[in-house]
């Protein structure tokens, strides 16, 4: 009887003993593979960058800090920059209209001149005239005060259009050098972060003298096919930047970039580019450029003024000739030639001209070097360096 208990009392605890789950490992071919990582972020956190490149010059937080919206985070060094303001500032300060009134007046004056000059022609012609009427008087007279009249009323208006398009200009520059320093000044915000939440500082990812702008991890690099696939719109533009170790090596670089890419667009020889290569030197090309058209304006301004200079010479030495009729005709009564009269005319009008010439260089280098002198800058002649 006790054996009979022990075995029922055996095989009830086996029955009511928990069974183990047990695993049983296989081989075989490996299907799929799953990798994932990712970064724990607190609610409402977010990374702050910048829109520009450089070095970070100063950190104005220390983590932990709290802060509120557009308060300054910490700000970037561009020198670049900085250079853009000043230059923009200086040509602000020199196109400014109250430091170019001087212009302004000397133009004034020209016109005043010219317009004096005019009434007094005027007057003289109108007396002409009324004596002509009578009679009185040659007709080389009278044709000469009607070209001294008509010469000085061209003068006045020439004189009064420039003293208008001087001041036009003066304002224009005035303006646009100023709305450039405003636009160089809005620039100068972008290297300064500033918060656009409220909150606290966990963690300064950057210091103090740490590059910063261009974050590698917000760009992508894809094939072009794939990103043809992606971008499937109609009149994509895309931009391919190559840059090569040797400068004298430029042209033949765009040479053949040229030739590549009527290869890939499937040119034939007589079709037009319908693409466009910007070399890194355009700026000083088309620097280039408008110094060749001011070149060729100053000779054409060159050429008029010294036309309208020989006809204002011509009409002087006329004024000479007809105003000295008694002494030419007591030289040809002594036996003079009509070429040593001619010789002599020629030679007063050459000597004339010639000191108005050397008077006018130096009236334009004193002029000059005052204006250096008082705008700060270094007045150089053209022909001495």
């Amino acid at each position: 009887m006790k054996n009979a208990l022990l075995i029922l009392a055996g095989i009830s605890l086996f029955a009511c003993s928990k069974k183990k789950d047990s695993i049983s490992p296989t081989r075989g071919d490996i299907t799929e593979s799953i990798y994932a990582s990712g970064t724990v972020k607190s609610v409402d956190q977010y990374q702050a960058y910048v829109s520009v490149s450089g070095i970070i010059e100063e950190i104005f937080v220390k983590e932990g800090q709290l802060v509120d919206v557009g308060t300054p985070l910490l700000r970037v060094s561009n020198e670049t920059q900085r250079y853009n303001l000043e230059n923009a500032t200086l040509a602000a300060n020199f196109n400014d209209a109250a430091n170019n009134q001087g212009k302004l007046i000397e133009a004034e004056a020209l016109v005043q001149t010219a317009k004096a000059k005019l009434k007094l022609d005027s007057s003289l012609y109108a007396r002409q005239k009324t004596l002509w009427t009578q009679q009185v008087g040659t007709r080389v007279e009278f044709e000469q005060k009607e070209l001294n009249y008509q010469s000085a009323k061209a003068n006045y208006l020439s004189a009064n259009q420039r003293y208008k398009d001087l001041k036009r200009q003066i304002n224009f520059s005035s303006a646009q050098a100023k709305k450039n320093v405003q636009i160089s000044a809005r620039q100068s915000d972008d290297f300064i972060l500033k918060s656009k939440v409220k909150g606290s500082i966990l963690s300064l990812l950057k210091e103090k003298g740490a590059t910063f702008g261009n974050n590698q991890d917000l760009r992508v690099m894809i094939p072009a096919q794939i990103a043809r696939s992606i971008f499937s719109a109609p009149n994509i533009n895309y931009d391919i930047d190559v840059k090569i170790n040797n400068e004298a090596l430029l042209n033949e670089a765009v040479d053949q970039a040229t030739l590549t890419m009527r290869k890939v667009r499937r040119l034939s020889p007589i079709e037009e580019e319908n693409f466009g290569i910007k070399r890194s030197d355009d700026l000083i090309q088309r620097i280039m450029e408008n110094t060749k058209t001011l070149s060729i304006a100053a000779w054409v301004i060159g050429i008029i003024t010294i036309f309208g200079s020989s006809i204002a010479l011509m009409n002087i030495m006329l004024v000479s000739v007809s105003e000295r009729t008694r002494e030419i005709g007591i030289r040809k009564s002594l036996g003079a030639k009509r070429s040593t009269i001619a010789w002599r005319f020629f030679t007063e009008t050459f000597v004339i001209s010639q000191l108005g010439g050397f008077l006018g260089i130096l009236l334009g280098i004193l002029l000059g070097s005052g204006i250096a002198i008082a705008i700060g800058f270094s007045f150089t002649v053209p022909w001495i360096g």
